[in-house]
């Protein structure tokens, strides 16, 4: 899963950069001795720990970590406590083991205090025991620069008590000192002495001062890794950890904008939080806020602040910034990111009918963006996969009894993938397959989607091919989905809410799962765009899934606007988040889509739509975001290698299953069995069909992802494991396979109300290698023999 040279942790750390000034250049104590004293192993020896942490779930780790700065205080990592994702959930316990491995040895309870992910460092207080004392806090060295050779300790809990109970001290060398953009140190490089389980602790000098926090090695290299103390200090000190803004509105003559911060503050040093607001020209560079800035003051309480800001009167051509500050009760004030705003995107707060108007529908031009990515994390391990697609969509209305029929066409998409780190293009026929098959959706009066039909990928397609198009298939359909919100199709106020749900399929890991957004929607306001009014509407709410898989909800935001006039989503912005852990794993999953979309009338890039014939015959229509449930009925597939016999017609419907086993067959033992259709337990699987009699078992689908279709299909694998190949499985009576190799041909399929109307199945297949096989065919209420 993880590559041999992947980078065990992300130390990044870009919005730390305005908070400590780095050390001044050339800065040395003359009294720096050669080597560490004795006694300052001992000291932090005596004040470095051993962490166990379990989580709910029952899984455990283990790490290192020190007490420093204040008594009762002990840095780790955000790693260690399996925090280091930002919906990872708090540990069940945390154990904060003293003189591990010495005859003074005690287990503390440890209570999280706060966790920056950008650093990978988190604090945890524990309480001194009764007639007990806890061991001295370190103390942090900022005043002298680091320098490359210079010689550092490193001390821990190498794999943790795999290799015992005590500490250990290992000596190495900074190799590299690694800055930020804006010139600040952001990792330490040593050379060697770092290993699982060091996490967390202390790396110090020759005088036992902290220097950097153990954080992250290279496998099969000596190239270890550090955070430097001023993050760890900003970090004590308290932050900006982020803030985000509302949608501008008007309120009389002045601009006002909702804004709220969260702060980073495990030791409540934070006094207040105030803004600072100026206009600039937005030709200008950012700069710094000038002197004259306005400085407004939110109300700050259980580490966030929020509130209504008003912005300055503006001059032609000019911005507004706005830039947070937090204001400590002791040091210099620590300034967040500062971000710009147009009043001219002001909404006014009025009512506003949000309706649909399909009867204003003829031609629209969909430019959409969708970006997904999953992060797999074992400890500080991290591996990142990652897609996106990015096209233009022509949107053709014609009537429909349920609303309005919405044929796609599809403009050259720009694909991209990232694994690993590692950025590729998909193979162009993807592209080309893409522009080929768009989908129809049937829309109703509520804007809301009812059905969704597509064309069936060729089953002679290579498996790796048909694949790639339905990954890219499901991204764009989800993302062009979860932008189609339901209208209330009623006179809104401002504020005023109303829920949508949107169903929709992500990818977990190896599989897809049917998810729900379920969506609170929130009129902001009107605001002119081109001539014509545009309604501006937030949302947020939480991903449910539909099954009891632990962990899979998330969080949904963004906004969308609706014009008015025409009644249509002009714009949406969504972004989907979910965490979750693997059944059976130790490796943490978090997801993200985000979805970007605008609509415009007409079709001024001339996209063509599709020549391809969506008949009944030749689509699927599924609810968008689930799994078939209306199939196909077709009866002349074109045989990929001729493997298989076409049967001939039948004057009347036919239902059996007949097997036919050779000898030397394992499963069947060279015997023949014959059931008639009423004998048969037939139903609809995710992939294709199921069939129980008389203890046999016959399972039979698509590759991975792709439901069975008409047309023959060779190179089949064992059903349960077959992957991106198609599965197939018989079995019963005490018999099965470990191996299958097979290959089957449908001839007619038809399902309605997810139940098998129509089926001509053939099939042969090999078990464990042997030359014998096991040769069937299925029919039911079909028109072939």
């Amino acid at each position: 899963m993880f590559p041999c040279h992947s980078l065990f942790a992300l130390s990044v750390a870009a919005t730390l950069a305005s908070i400590w000034a780095a050390p001044v250049r050339g800065q040395k104590p003359a009294d720096t001795p050669a080597a560490i004293a004795p006694e300052s192993v001992v000291r932090v020896k005596q004040s470095t720990v051993l962490l166990k942490v379990s989580s709910e779930g029952g899984r455990s780790a283990e790490g290192s970590g020190f007490f420093a700065v204040e008594p009762g205080i002990v840095v780790t990592n955000a790693h260690v406590l399996g925090m280091l994702q930002a919906r990872s959930k708090p540990p069940a316990n945390v154990e904060v083991i003293v003189g591990s491995g010495t005859g003074n040895e005690r287990t503390l309870r440890g209570l999280i205090l706060g966790v920056d992910r950008s650093s990978d460092l988190a604090l945890v207080k524990v309480e001194a025991p009764e007639n007990g004392t806890l061991p001295t806090p370190l103390q942090l060295e900022t005043n002298t620069e680091l320098v490359e050779t210079q010689k550092v300790y490193i001390f821990g809990f190498p794999f943790g008590t795999e290799l015992g109970k005590s500490i250990t001290v290992s000596e190495s060398s900074i190799s590299s000192l690694r800055n930020n953009a804006k010139g600040q140190l952001e990792q330490v490089q040593v050379n060697g002495g770092m290993h699982p389980g060091n996490s967390g602790g202390p790396v110090v000098n020759n005088r036992g001062q902290v220097v950097g926090v153990s954080v992250a090695v290279i496998r099969n290299t000596q190239i270890n890794f550090a955070v430097p103390v001023r993050l760890v200090q900003a970090l004590f000190s308290g932050r900006i950890l982020d803030w985000t803004a509302g949608v501008p509105f008007r309120e009389g003559e002045a601009v006002r904008v909702p804004v709220k911060c969260e702060c980073l503050d495990p030791l409540k040093r934070i006094r207040e939080v105030r803004v600072e607001v100026w206009s600039r020209k937005t030709a200008e560079a950012l700069g710094s806020a000038p002197k004259d800035a306005q400085t407004q003051t939110l109300p700050y309480a259980k580490n966030s602040a929020a509130g209504d800001i008003a912005l300055p009167k503006l001059a032609p051509g000019e911005v507004a910034w706005v830039q947070p500050i937090a204001v400590l009760t002791a040091g210099d004030p620590i300034r967040g990111e500062p971000h710009m705003f147009d009043p001219a995107q002001a909404v006014e707060r009025i009512p506003a009918e949000l309706v649909c108007k399909l009867s204003e529908q003829k031609e629209r031009t969909v430019q959409l963006k969708a970006t997904q990515s999953l992060t797999l994390t074992r400890g500080k391990s991290q591996y990142v996969l990652s897609q996106s697609s990015e096209l233009p969509i022509l949107e053709s209305f014609s009537p429909n009894p349920k609303g309005a029929l919405v044929t796609l066409g599809f403009g050259a998409p720009r694909l991209n993938i990232e694994e690993g780190g590692r950025k590729a293009r998909p193979n162009p026929e993807v592209a080309n397959l893409l522009q080929r098959t768009p989908p129809r959706f049937v829309i109703d009066d509520t804007n809301k989607l009812r059905e969704r039909t597509e064309v069936n990928l060729n089953p002679r397609l290579s498996a790796d091919l048909r694949e790639a198009v339905t990954e890219y298939r499901t991204q764009i359909y989800n993302a062009y989905e979860a932008a189609t919100f339901t209208l209330p199709n009623r006179k809104l106020s401002a504020r005023e809410s109303w829920p949508v749900k949107v169903p929709l399929l992500l990818k977990t890991g190896g599989k897809s799962e049917v998810v729900d957004l379920v969506l609170n929607c929130t009129l902001e306001g009107v605001r002119p765009v081109e001539g014509s009014p545009q309604a501006v509407v937030t949302f947020e709410g939480q991903v449910k899934g539909r099954t009891k898989k632990e962990g899979l909800d998330g969080q949904v935001t963004g906004r969308f606007g609706l014009h008015l006039n025409r009644g249509y989503i002009s714009f949406a912005k969504m972004t989907i988040g979910s965490e979750f852990s693997a059944p059976g794993s130790d490796v943490q999953l978090a997801l993200a889509f985000d979805i970007d979309l605008t609509r415009a009338e007409g079709n001024p890039g001339n996209i063509v739509l599709p020549k391809v014939t969506l008949s009944p015959d030749l689509a699927k229509k599924d609810t968008p975001g689930s799994t078939p449930k209306e199939g196909v009925a077709v009866k002349d597939p074109k045989a990929a290698k001729n493997l298989f016999k076409k049967p001939a017609a039948s004057k009347e419907p036919t239902s059996y299953m007949k097997i036919s086993s050779e000898k030397g067959d394992f499963i069947g033992q060279g015997k023949d069995y014959n059931y008639e259709g009423d004998k048969l337990d037939v139903k609809v699987t995710p992939r294709g069909v199921s069939i129980q009699v008389d203890g046999w078992n016959f399972q039979v689908g698509g590759p991975s992802q792709e439901f069975l279709q008409i047309g023959e299909y060779n190179d089949a694998k064992r059903f349960a494991f077959s992957g991106a190949s198609p599965g197939i499985d018989f079995f019963g009576k005490g018999r099965g396979s470990n191996s299958i190799k097979g290959d089957f041909v449908v001839w007619e399929l038809e399902i309605k109300d997810k139940k098998i109307v129509k089926l001509a199945l053939d099939f042969v297949q090999h078990s464990e290698g042997r030359a014998a096989g096991l040769t069937g065919k299925v029919r039911i209420n079909s028109s072939f023999e």
